[in-house]
């Protein structure tokens, strides 16, 4: 059975205004801190596989809000998509202007043609917990700021936007994981929980890294948490059935439920070059600034890593991309 794109993952710039201790991006090299340029945009926007399959966006980087192109393109995907659900943008939240800005542009496009805005707030911890993982003195103002201007925004366009933070857990914070569920109820906003697993596709191959990830000891901590989480489905995106996964990997270091990346989704980095996910350097599919997407898609590169790669390296990946991870409110994956 032939299968087609359906999730498009696009960090469209390698520039970051954080430093984040689980993130390694901030420390490439200036060179290396590339924007996605106008040729692959309008690429992106134009090619015709893209556009009759894609399903789910999602633009990320470094930070996304620093590309001067974000509402540009975002409007374009939303009119040109025909199949298009949602479109997801993952955040700190620093750039206030720039957020307001692009909601201005797109959310009457999003509300009209029936798309969701899902913005994701990266919030690692409550005040100096935040600020630390960061490395960045008011981080968690700058966050909550945006929060609480999103959260405000909801209620006027409560069938398109949706607002959640967004946790990664740490050997540091594990502490901080009901502190954060109780501050987003009160915001009337939701959170996410993911595991710490620094790629390799994103931080230029330096590899994936354990030393961030939850000890043996804190494990406990972290499944007591997460169990508290779920009572609360109104405030979370993610299916219990993901959170079992995710305990269940921590713990035994293998994951017993598949992946989406390999027949559904896709990584497109802001040089072109393309994935089937972002965790593994060898799972390069091609490159979108010299092949139309079909071509990548139904390639021999993309063939040989599904053949000879998969699932062998999925089975010890930390990352969060389940299938049908999100399950109890029908998001595409």
């Amino acid at each position: 059975m032939s299968s087609y794109p359906r999730v498009m993952i696009f960090p469209i710039t390698m520039t970051c205004n954080s430093k984040c201790r689980s993130c390694g991006i901030w420390r490439l090299p200036e060179t290396a801190k590339e924007h996605s340029g106008a040729d692959l945009l309008t690429r992106v926007a134009g090619d015709e596989f893209l556009r009759a399959h894609v399903e789910s966006v999602n633009l990320s980087g470094g930070e996304p809000f620093i590309h001067p192109r974000i509402a540009a393109l975002t409007s374009e995907m939303i009119s040109g998509y025909a199949n298009l659900r949602e479109i997801c943008i993952n955040t700190d939240g620093h750039l206030r202007p720039q957020i307001e800005a692009t909601l201005e542009q797109v959310l009457p496009q999003c509300r009209d043609r029936g798309v969701k805005l899902r913005v994701y707030i990266s919030l690692d911890g409550l005040g100096q917990a935040h600020d630390r993982h960061r490395r960045h003195p008011g981080a968690f103002e700058r966050a909550d700021e945006a929060l609480r201007f999103l959260g405000e925004a909801t209620g006027r366009w409560p069938d398109t936007l949706r607002v959640t933070a967004s946790f990664t857990i740490t050997d540091r914070n594990a502490d901080q994981i009901l502190p954060v569920l109780h501050y987003v109820r009160a915001l009337g906003v939701r959170v996410d929980y993911n595991l710490a697993a620094r790629p390799e596709v994103f931080i230029g191959g330096a590899g994936l890294e354990r030393r961030f990830q939850v000890t043996d000891e804190q494990f406990e901590i972290v499944r007591s948490a997460i169990s508290e989480v779920c009572r609360y489905p109104e405030s979370i995106n993610f299916s219990s059935r993901f959170y079992a996964t995710m305990l269940e990997t921590l713990r035994t270091g293998r994951r017993s439920r598949g992946c989406f990346f390999p027949d559904k989704g896709f990584v497109l980095m802001p040089d072109g070059k393309t994935y089937i996910c972002g965790t593994f350097l060898d799972f390069y599919i091609g490159d979108l600034l010299t092949d139309d997407f079909e071509t990548i898609w139904r390639g021999a590169r993309r063939k040989s890593c599904q053949d000879t790669l998969i699932p062998g390296k999925c089975e010890s990946c930390f990352s969060n991309s389940y299938e049908d991870w999100d399950l109890a409110v029908g998001a595409l994956v």
